[in-house]
């Protein structure tokens, strides 16, 4: 079978029945023995038909089975269902029915506004949350006469399988509408822990990847020196990668804290209670992440703090980051 009839097989089992598609991307992941069944346990109530997302003991389930994986050296393993728990458990504003009546989120509305043009050459890059705005992004892409085959929708199965599970009415319409105007080869859609470990078949012309950092255990160094080496060398791979002209929409938090081990915990917050994995990352970060752009002669479209969003979980501040790579001179 080839990889594109591969993938073409996937997507399609994945929309006639996510539910089943996250069990076998969660299989096909692997946990260790003794945390399998707790994972099950909730998996089965969190893919249940009368399933309540926002229940408190779905944070107390996940927490120990995060931080195993961590303690046993599957540190990207825990990062991947740590994103799979933020969609399921409407985690800040993570689910795919977040604002329903929303054509596009705020984010996806920036990084595709009209007046921000699309460089002639490069990928489109949609990132794992973003996906839910596939067709809003479609439609204006086709606007400024954009090739559909340029797109690349980059999501791991279990990320993409869980956000298809919830999707509702509309919102799940135009999403299955939208995957099929798209070629197969514009779904880079894998049983990967993250993203970013789905490799591009080209150079980034535009890479919409918001709630980007810093939540990416495979960049845990051991210590801080080393943990800031490796999200350092992350963005300027990204940076390297993307054509002149090119454009790049992440999100950072702002971490007011010192460095702290990789861990999970449960974690209060101004609504409920919810388990996370730690920031990993130091006070001052997201200067760090603004001043390798800078360095490089990068146009700041946007890099502001937008402070804590009201009707989040939490009260983490935001720095909104939407920069453009100089032309060649």
């Amino acid at each position: 079978m080839t990889d594109a009839l591969k993938q073409g097989n996937d997507l399609d089992n994945i929309s006639a029945d996510p539910k089943l598609a996250i069990m076998e991307a969660v299989d096909a992941m692997g946990v260790p023995e003794d945390a399998k069944l707790p994972l099950r346990t909730y998996l089965d109530d969190l893919t249940s038909e009368d399933a309540e997302p926002k229940a408190e003991i779905h944070q107390i389930r996940m927490e120990p089975i995060m931080q195993q994986l961590i303690e046993s050296g599957e540190k990207e393993k825990a990062g991947l269902l740590f994103n799979f728990h933020r969609i399921m458990t409407d985690f800040r504003g993570y689910s795919p029915n977040y604002k329903p009546d929303e054509e596009i989120s705020v984010d996806a509305d920036q990084c595709f506004d009209p007046k921000c043009e699309i460089p002639p050459t490069g990928l489109i890059v949609i990132d794992r949350f973003a996906v839910r705005n596939l067709h809003t992004i479609l439609a204006r892409c086709d606007e400024q006469g954009v090739e559909r085959d340029r797109i690349r929708v980059r999501v791991p199965k279990l990320l993409l399988a869980a956000q298809m599970h919830l999707m509702k009415g509309e919102r799940k319409e135009n999403f299955e509408r939208a995957m099929g105007l798209l070629p197969q080869k514009c779904f880079l859609v894998d049983d990967k822990n993250h993203s970013h470990d789905i490799p591009l078949d080209g150079d980034i012309g535009v890479l919409c990847s918001p709630r980007t950092l810093p939540i990416m255990p495979s960049m845990d160094g051991g210590n801080e020196e080393e943990t800031i080496k490796n999200y350092q060398a992350h963005i300027r791979q990204i940076m390297e990668q993307t054509v002149p002209g090119g454009r790049l929409l992440i999100n950072i938090a702002v971490v007011k804290t010192g460095y702290e081990s990789l861990n999970a915990r449960i974690e209060e917050g101004k609504k409920r209670n919810l388990a996370k994995i730690c920031n990993q990352a130091t006070k001052g970060f997201e200067e760090m992440i603004l001043a390798e752009f800078r360095s490089a002669g990068w146009q700041m479209i946007r890099g502001e703090n937008i402070g804590a969003i009201p009707e989040y979980d939490h009260e983490k501040e935001i720095l909104e980051l939407h920069v453009q790579k100089p032309m060649a001179s």
